[in-house]
This record gives structure tokens, sequence and C-alpha cells, in this order.
């Protein structure tokens, strides 16, 4: 039998196109196989985007509303599981600043309501103490009024004593005056006395001569006569004039006991003047003593006066920083306020699990608003109903 020509060279054409679309069909399957596992993979994919997606959606609108009590739980694929991890974290750090602002809260409402109390109490001890400043300010005053009446009355007593002590001392230069002239009067007295008496023993004498010469002119008769007679007129001359000194010396003596009598007085007067001097000195100096003393305590109310001015403007300075810490606890009462009621919008536990929470251990921001309520515009911190 004959071979045909060129059959052989077109079996193996056939043969290699059939290898060919062996080849093409196994790559067809092929790609359709990697595409239905592309296809899986991808449905695989969009479903943990999805799941993904839709966990951190719901977990951003809870957020959005302000619930950060529960996390995204489930099993993620491992690109999406970082990001959920990163938003629990988050969530869980902001829960806990949350309740950080609670408590702080909490604290700033019991700090503010502590301090208004206090500002109330010092505001009235200010008061009361304003109070107590002016009356005593009002007595020292009066005393301060008193002292200076005191003293000007102490230095015109001081003055009236000086007067009254020149007075005196005049008074004792016209005493010792008085005292040498009685001392004169009594010298005079006795030269008088002794002059009576020579006067006594001549009247004696002419009165024994008067009598001699009677006797002679007796003797002579009547020659005699008329010397008689002059005789008997100076016997009886000299015998008034005895008579008449006796009564001078009479009158000397009781005048000198007089006036022993006057200088005694004056001299005990002297005296009276001379200890009334001493206690004018006495009295001048006691007296210079309280002046003194006057000054020393008019100058010391002045200081008490200053003292009390200034304690005035620091109870004054009290008061007006009673008043600005009233302002800034009203404040602080006002921005807790705020952010109790912003912080009041966050939910940081399950129902449950806030319900069953130990009220010692957690104050929510309801219960602190519930609990202490402060007045923004006065400061005053109350319980509210």
């Amino acid at each position: 039998m004959q071979k045909v020509t060129g059959f052989d060279r077109a079996s193996d054409e056939v043969l290699r196109i059939a290898n060919a679309l062996s080849v093409f069909r196994d790559g067809l399957i092929e790609k359709q196989e990697m595409a239905v596992k592309q296809d899986t993979e991808r449905q695989a994919r969009m479903a943990e985007q999805t799941g993904a997606v839709s966990a951190i959606g719901s977990g951003l609108e809870r957020l959005s509303k302000g619930d950060v009590s529960l996390p995204i739980d489930g099993e993620m694929a491992e690109g999406y599981a970082k990001l959920r991890d990163d938003f629990n974290r988050a969530q869980e750090n902001l829960r806990d600043m949350l309740l950080e602002m609670k408590r702080v809260s909490s604290s700033v409402f019991s700090g503010a309501a502590e301090i208004s109390s206090a500002s109330g109490d010092l505001s009235g001890r200010t008061e009361n103490q304003a109070a107590t400043l002016e009356e005593t300010a009002a007595a020292i005053d009066e005393i301060t009024t008193n002292v200076d009446i005191s003293a000007s009355n102490a230095h015109e007593v001081e003055e009236n004593l000086g007067v009254a002590k020149k007075d005196a001392e005049q008074s004792g230069e016209v005493v010792q005056n008085a005292i040498r002239a009685m001392h004169e009067i009594k010298d005079s007295s006795d030269k008088i006395s002794q002059i009576v008496g020579v006067i006594d023993d001549i009247a004696f004498q002419t009165n024994l001569l008067a009598l001699n010469a009677g006797v002679e002119a007796a003797r002579a008769g009547a020659a005699g006569s008329g010397f008689a007679v002059v005789a008997s007129e100076v016997r009886a001359l000299a015998q008034r004039s005895s008579e008449a000194a006796m009564e001078i010396k009479t009158l000397i003596h009781n005048g000198a006991s007089r006036v022993d009598h006057g200088v005694a007085l004056v001299g005990n007067a002297g005296d009276a003047l001379v200890s009334m001097l001493s206690r004018f000195e006495d009295v001048s100096a006691m007296v210079a003593g309280i002046v003194n003393s006057s000054n020393e305590q008019a100058l010391s109310l002045k200081e008490i006066n200053d003292a009390m001015a200034n304690l005035d403007r620091v109870t004054q300075d009290n008061a007006a920083m009673v008043q600005q810490s009233t302002a800034a606890t009203s404040k602080l009462n006002s921005d807790a306020t705020t952010m109790s009621k912003l912080i009041a919008h966050f939910v940081t536990k399950p129902a449950t699990e806030e319900a069953a929470t130990d009220p010692g251990h957690f104050i929510s921001v309801r219960s602190i608003e519930t609990e202490a309520t402060c007045d923004p515009e006065d400061g005053a911190c109350g319980t509210a109903a």
C-alpha cells in the first residue's frame, strides 16, 4: 500500500493542534477555577470587610450617641482586628477619662459646697469682726477724747498749782518779813522797856530828892515854905511819872507777850506755808506725772487707732477676698455643672451593670446633679430634692 504523501505531516499538525487545544482547555479550566477561587476569596473579603465595617460602624454609632460602655466583639481578619483593637483601646481610654471626669466633677461639687459654706462662715465672721471693730473704734475714740480732756485739765491744774506755788512762796516771804518786823517790834519794845525802867529809876530818884527837899524845907521853917511847895509838886510829878512808867511797862510787857504770841503764830504760819510748798511740789510732781501719763496714753491710743485702721483695712480686704472667693466658687460651680451636663450624655457602663454598681464606689453624673446643685448667680450650693 502506498503512503499518501503529506498525510503524516497533517497528522502531526492535528496532533499539535489537539495538544494545543488540550493545553488551552486545561488553562481555561484552571482560569475558571482561579476565577471561582478569586471570586470566593473576594466575596469572603467583602464579607469580612462588611462585617468589620458594620461592627465598627455600630461602635461609632454608639460612640456618637455617647455610649462607650460596650466594646466591639467578634473575630475579625488580621487586618481588621488591629482596627477593632485600636477602636476598643481608644473607647476604653475615653471611658476611663469620662469616669475620672465624673469622679472629679463629684469632687468639684463637694469642694465647691465646702468652699461655699466656708465662704459663708468667713463672710459672717468678717461682718461680725467689722461690727466689733467699728464699736471698738468708737469706744477708743471716746476714750481718746476723754484722755485728751483729762490731759488738758491736768495741764490746767499744773498751771494753777504753779500759780498757787508762786503765791505761797510770796506769802512765805510776807510771813518772813512779818516775823522779822515782829522781832524788830519786840526789840523796840525791849528798848522801850529799858528806857521806861530808866524813867522809873529817875522818878524814884526824883521822888527821893523831893522827899529830902521837903524835909529840908520843913527844917528851914517859913523860909523854906516855898521850896517845900516846889518839892511837893516835884514829888507828885515824880509819883505820876513813876505810875505812868509802870503803866507803860505793863503795856509794853503785854505787847511783848502778844508780839511773842504773834511771832509764834506767824512762825507756825511760815511752817505751814513751807509744808504747803513741799506739798505743792509733791502735787505738782504728781500732776506732771499725770500729764506725762496722759500724753503717753494719748500716743498709745493713737497707735491703737492706727492699728485699728490697719485692721479695718485688712478686714475690708478679707471681705473683698471673700467676695472674690464666692465669685470664683460660683464660676467653679457653673463650670462643673456644664462639665457634668456634657458628661451626662455619655454612657460608660451597660444599663444592667450600671444599675448593679455600688453607689459607694461610683457616683453617676445624674446622682451628682441630684445631690448637689449650685446656683451660678450667687454660688450657693445645696441639696436638690
